[in-house]
């Protein structure tokens, strides 16, 4: 860790990732935007650049925009079935 949120959620993430990995997904501001991940540094940034935008242009307010990287359709649909009875259950 370079610094103290990295400290504090990186074995966070590990905890987080491992589940996430093994049910076809991975949030991408929960990988560094370091050099070697270049990828993840285009993701982050065109994500930073929409929530900008969307204040100033829109003049809507967001705390941030993510993205989900999914490995297949299946891991995808079991993802958003599992989040739809999630909401579901709480009406």
């Amino acid at each position: 860790p370079q610094n103290k949120n990295q400290e504090i959620f990186w074995p966070q993430n590990l905890v987080n990732c491992s589940s996430t990995l093994n049910r076809g997904f991975i949030d991408t501001y929960k990988i560094p935007s370091y050099n070697q991940f270049i990828k993840t540094q285009k993701i982050n940034q065109s994500l930073y650049l929409i929530k900008e935008k969307l204040d100033k242009i829109y003049n809507i307010n967001v705390s941030r925009a993510s993205t989900r990287v999914y490995k297949n359709w299946k891991s995808f649909g079991c993802q958003i079935k599992l989040n739809t009875e999630h909401v579901l259950s709480k009406i």
